[in-house]
């Protein structure tokens, strides 16, 4: 049986691998060679890789020209964006994670669900004829997660979402500009710049905000557990004010989904993990003083109507200590299609990828033989080489004015490299494929090779 080929880049290794290893998992079953990695491991290939399907994690303005040597390498494109669960209002919200440009050089465009759909269809209703709603391979490893062995929630823990990285000193200035590029050639509007703005405004005010409450909850429920967990890019020395409690630990190390199913109450401001929170029945909780509305608007609808939503500390302390929960305003099945149980996001893209190949009547199933040549290591070293130098020029760029617009965010990219991709290693992806079913041996079933650019082949 010929094996197609489909390549898997990821960008944060805490919030992508489980799910790209189920979706990798049912590609290996229907007999497809899955090539997984950082991607930055598997840009410089590009050209080297023989036709493969490409499980992109976002088609964001910003990333028309990656697309366009994807395209011309002979490669097919498909994406669920993975942040596309919570999305910002608009006129904002879509135009930051699609344009007219990306969504014509993709080939196949996947949802978490019909909400998310209809809003991208409402911005660019020429995403109609490439978009399926399938639900995310993300959901899928959530329902192993809950399948694992039983954890009892325990009443008396608290989990505090942190989510304030663009109000971190040492990153806000840089990190705006990264995400401001993100936009790639759109030319903002005077309400979309503002919009952006607020943002960052917002989130300064906020996390001092929650610095306060946190302070509040750990001095009035003494005789709670309290788990503060720092958004990832934060620098965590930031916290350190509040180790003095005895009844909070700061944790951003730990498994999202182990704190998540031992705590019952989930406490945020505008976070995703709000809904996974919710997905894992806990007692949601959106804390929210501030009451400019001009600041407010920048809030995504989603977390809003998953949470029960608080403004002052007293009506907090009350309703943490009250037997109750919220419904749901939204409908949990148009946000999140796999939601029910029976439903398989990773079935169901899988699917769709053979179907579009037979109806293009595409040949992807070479091997991956010019990833080894000398042709495959000029690739990886100039583009190194362009990696090394551009980091060089943001060094420089704090001396030289000129060289700013360009290069400056490169040491933010850098910096966060490391905290994205810890590593990942073979034995690893081992236990990640074994917790799927541990009734089967994949050791045995599959083989996975190392390559010296850092991304797996997996058949």
């Amino acid at each position: 049986m010929k094996k197609k080929n489909l390549i898997i880049p990821i960008e944060i290794k805490s919030r992508e691998i489980e799910g790209a290893i189920n979706l990798a998992n049912i590609a290996l079953q229907k007999g497809w060679r899955v090539i997984i990695g950082q991607k930055q491991q598997i840009w410089p290939f590009i050209k080297a890789f023989s036709p493969s399907f490409f499980y992109l994690k976002a088609i964001v303005p910003s990333d028309e020209q990656n697309l366009r040597i994807i395209k011309d390498a002979k490669h097919c494109i498909s994406t669920l964006d993975v942040e596309g669960l919570v999305l910002g209002r608009e006129p904002l919200g879509i135009v930051r994670r699609f344009s007219k440009e990306t969504i014509k050089l993709a080939d196949l465009i996947f949802y978490w669900g019909s909400y998310q759909y209809e809003k991208v269809k409402r911005v660019f209703p020429q995403v109609k004829k490439k978009s399926i709603i399938t639900g995310s391979p993300i959901v899928d490893s959530w329902k192993i997660s809950s399948k694992k062995t039983f954890v009892k929630k325990d009443s008396k823990n608290i989990l505090i979402s942190m989510n304030f990285a663009r109000s971190d000193p040492k990153l806000s200035k840089i990190k705006y500009l990264v995400e401001k590029k993100t936009f790639g050639k759109l030319k903002l509007t005077k309400k979309q710049i503002k919009i952006f703005d607020n943002e960052y405004s917002l989130k300064k005010v906020s996390f001092e905000q929650f610095i306060q409450m946190t302070k509040y909850l750990a001095e009035n429920l003494k005789n709670y557990n309290i788990i503060v967990r720092p958004h990832p890019e934060e620098d965590i020395a930031r916290y350190d004010l509040l180790k003095s409690y005895k009844n909070l630990i700061v944790d951003n190390h730990t498994n999202r989904v182990k704190q998540l199913k031992k705590s019952k109450i989930f406490i945020h401001f505008n976070s995703t993990m709000s809904v996974q929170a919710k997905y894992f029945n806990n007692k949601v909780i959106m804390y929210n003083p501030i009451v400019d509305n001009k600041m407010l608007d920048v809030l995504s609808p989603v977390p809003i109507n998953i949470s029960a939503n608080i403004t002052n500390l007293k009506d907090l302390i009350s309703y943490i200590k009250k037997n109750k929960n919220i419904k749901n305003k939204l409908n949990f099945s148009k946000l999140l299609f796999n939601y029910d149980k029976k439903k398989s996001a990773s079935k169901l893209i899988i699917k769709s990828l053979d179907k579009y190949i037979k109806k293009n009547n595409l040949d992807l199933c070479k091997s991956h033989s010019g990833i080894y040549t000398s042709k495959g290591f000029f690739y990886f070293s100039k583009f190194k080489l362009n990696v090394f130098v551009a980091i060089l020029l943001s060094y420089l760029s704090i001396f030289i004015p000129v060289l700013r617009g360009k290069f400056s965010n490169r040491r933010y990219g850098s910096y966060m490299y490391k905290i994205k991709w810890p590593g990942l290693k073979q034995s690893e992806l081992y236990n990640i494929f074994n917790d799927l079913d541990k009734k089967d041996d994949f050791e045995k079933k599959y083989t996975i090779k190392k390559h010296y650019s850092g991304f797996f082949i997996i058949e």
